[in-house]
């Protein structure tokens, strides 16, 4: 009787093992081929591979339905390289690693793409050695697109991913672009880099074929150099567009949806853009402001927080001079007017614009706590322009408490007449406190 029970347990035994070895999982559950063992959430701009190669599976896009929830590549001029690509699951059926770190440099591990318009699979070629300066530090084993071409690669489960790129430009004339959220060949988002000679990032949305004005525009540089990491995460409440780490983009999915040139700040507490205009940034390169060096040489609460898409930071003048010599760090872009003027006592802070514009609305975000009762630090300042940097025209006045915590739209009706400045001057005292500042108008 015992050695008959032994028989029996030994026989059990077998028969699981070949089951395992059959597909068929200790659960009872069988595995289909070509299932993508779910593994842990990724963070954004993280390109961790998985440690054991056996792990990753060869993506194979559905050929019955190309683009919808598409992402890719490509070039409108000269000649762009991209590397890197990998692209996280964040849908409903939990985090799945969809394409795991491309880099393009194994042609037998690349998945296949489409052409966007096109059903035809397209499988792209490493390029050995890509046309870079002799001192670049890029590994020589990225891919090109041909100008005018797309790489695509998708599938309907992708509502909300994770999405990351890093690309070169060989030189100032290339223009690169990166598509997201994509519905079909006619419908779709598109990161565009390098735009009049490799000074703009901008945001397109194309309904129909047909490209719409743009979504927003920020000034950015691509280096020539090194390759330029991009990171786009689409989740169901928000759009969050990153270049080399940095938050550029913050947008509400919703609104992404319908807006036209709204910027970030205003993005996220609901406003809409106002109609027939445009925004008018002001970043590093074209940021004004009076020269004082900032309360304590804080590079925390330098000119350009009133303009970084952020309401919890803000300006903060040393209007009193009580840190002189203030370090280069504090006085970023200070470029332009006649900053240290002795009668001019008070700060501010502001933008020195290409090419002149009208101003019809700005939109003012307080710093908080410091608009009412002992701490006003806003009545009696000024919005102004001016046409060389010196001589200012004052278009506006505060005269009265604003809310602390949102937004105060004022608008210019009666104004027509085109300026290349524009500022926020503040008054005595107010340290030209100021958290957020929005140029909308329309081109002169």
């Amino acid at each position: 009787m015992k050695r008959f029970l032994a028989l029996l347990i030994a026989a059990v035994m077998l028969l699981a093992l070949v089951a395992c070895d059959n597909g068929t999982t200790p659960s009872g559950g069988t595995q289909k081929p070509g299932d993508t063992q779910k593994t842990p959430e990724t963070t954004q701009g993280s390109n961790k591979p998985s440690n054991d190669p056996e792990e990753e599976e060869k993506y194979v896009p559905d050929p019955e339905c190309p683009y919808i929830g598409y992402v890719g590549v490509g070039v409108e001029s000269g000649t762009g390289y991209f590397d890197d690509l990998t692209v996280n699951n964040k849908g409903a059926d939990g985090p799945k690693k969809l394409v795991q770190k491309l880099e393009f440099q194994d042609p037998d591990k690349i998945p296949e793409f489409h052409a966007l318009g096109s059903t035809d699979a397209v499988k792209p070629e490493p390029i050995p050695d890509p046309t870079l300066p002799e001192d670049s530090t890029v590994e020589k084993k990225v891919i090109s697109v041909e100008s005018g071409k797309t790489l695509m690669i998708g599938d309907p489960m992708w509502n909300f991913y994770q999405y990351q790129v890093k690309v070169l430009p060989a030189d100032d004339d290339t223009v690169l672009n990166v598509y997201f959220a994509v519905k079909d060949e006619n419908n779709y988002y598109v990161l565009t880099l390098g735009e009049k000679n490799n000074t703009e990032a901008t945001c397109y949305k194309v309904t129909d074929g047909k490209k719409e004005n743009a979504q927003f525009t920020v000034k950015f540089t691509l280096a020539k150099d090194m390759m330029t990491s991009v990171g786009i995460t689409l989740e169901k409440t928000e759009v969050l567009i990153y270049v080399d780490g940095n938050l550029v983009l913050n947008l509400d999915n919703k609104l992404f949806e319908e807006y036209k040139g709204m910027p970030p700040a205003s993005i996220s507490l609901d406003i809409a853009a106002p109609e027939g205009m445009t925004y008018f940034g002001v970043d590093e390169s074209n940021v004004i402001h009076d020269g004082k060096g900032t309360w304590q040489n804080s590079v925390d609460t330098i000119a350009t927080k009133a303009f970084d898409r952020d309401t919890t930071t803000y300006y903060d003048c040393d209007e009193k001079n009580e840190a002189p010599d203030p370090t280069p760090e504090v006085l970023v872009g200070n470029e332009y007017g006649d900053f240290k003027d002795p009668e001019n006592t008070t700060g501010y802070t502001g933008g020195h614009f290409e090419k002149a514009f009208i101003l019809k609305q700005l939109r003012f975000f307080p710093r908080k706590d410091f608009t009412s009762g002992s701490n006003d630090r806003l009545t009696g300042c000024t919005i102004e322009a001016s046409h060389d940097g010196k001589e200012w025209v004052v278009l506006y006045t505060f005269e009265t408490e604003i809310p602390s915590e949102e937004f105060t739209i004022i608008d210019f009706e009666d104004n027509n007449e085109a300026y290349e400045y524009y500022r926020f001057h503040g008054r005595a005292e107010s340290y030209a406190n100021v958290s957020e500042i929005e140029f909308w108008g329309v081109e002169g």
